[in-house]
């Protein structure tokens, strides 16, 4: 039901709250949740995160829910204090949807004391496949052309990996993303702090094809001038060359001879 208050002479609607959350009110907490009945999404009786939003979605999809489209229409989703810990991506599945964070479990008031913390792990990244052609990816909250929809007072924390191994299922890194968007309009992200972890690294990419061979060498030059070969004198130490100047004659440790000369005898 709606309730008409005047305010400043200006005649505005209000949303009362009833048990089920007026239909657009849902109450969530981190832990012992409701996931259906009776009164389900109540102050008294708050529900999962997956649960109320779920039922969000539904409604806020449904025909008639908003036939003039106005941006200001909303179902929202109070998220009491708490880690709410994820090992799934969190899709914003409808237009018109807000997600806020920051109440007391106990009073359902906002407090700069609570703290409502998103914790994504690293499971189920999307597109791990050995085989898969697209890069992968590790998402905290994602929208895919989604419009008029708010994330407030929140913190986001995706785990991410080790930036120095490969991942078990993938040859690709992958990529870590705290919010992810793509195709979304007139969306409001107010008062949230998002912290997303390292991605992985690829594989090492397979070895090269050998390379081809090599062109032919060029051609030698021309050899030099002959010289005789002046050999060995087996356990001879010094021997003496007529006719040879000495610095043109050297006798090796073991008596070989070696030298640019010619002689006529041994002596």
């Amino acid at each position: 039901m709606r309730a008409p208050l005047l305010l400043l002479g200006l005649a505005v609607w209000v949303y009362a709250q009833d048990a089920c959350g007026d239909n657009r009110i849902w109450y969530v907490v981190p832990q012992g949740g409701c996931a259906g009945g009776a009164g389900c999404g109540s102050k008294t009786n708050p529900a999962t995160l997956d649960y109320a939003l779920s039922q969000a979605c539904g409604q806020a999809s449904a025909p008639g829910f908003n036939p003039g489209n106005d941006p200001n229409v909303f179902i929202v989703l109070r998220l009491a204090s708490g880690d709410y810990v994820r090992n799934t991506t969190l899709d914003i599945c409808s237009n018109h949807i807000v997600i806020e964070g920051g109440y007391d479990r106990t009073t359902w008031r906002k407090s700069n004391g609570a703290t409502t913390r998103i914790r994504r792990t690293n499971a189920n990244p999307e597109g791990a496949n050995l085989n898969a052609p697209e890069v992968p990816r590790l998402v905290g909250i994602r929208a895919v052309g989604r419009t008029n929809f708010r994330l407030q007072d929140l913190v986001v924390e995706v785990q991410g990996y080790d930036p120095n191994s490969v991942h078990p299922n993938s040859r690709h890194g992958i990529s870590v993303y705290g919010i992810y968007l793509n195709n979304c309009s007139n969306y409001r992200i107010v008062r949230c702090d998002v912290t997303a972890g390292a991605g992985s690294r690829g594989a090492d990419g397979t070895r090269g094809n050998d390379g081809g061979g090599g062109t032919p060498g060029s051609g030698g030059g021309n050899g030099g001038a002959n010289w005789p070969a002046l050999g060995c004198l087996g356990e001879v130490r010094e021997q003496a060359v007529e006719g040879v100047g000495a610095a043109l004659v050297e006798v090796g440790d073991r008596g070989c001879i070696r030298g640019h000369a010619s002689w006529s005898s041994w002596r």
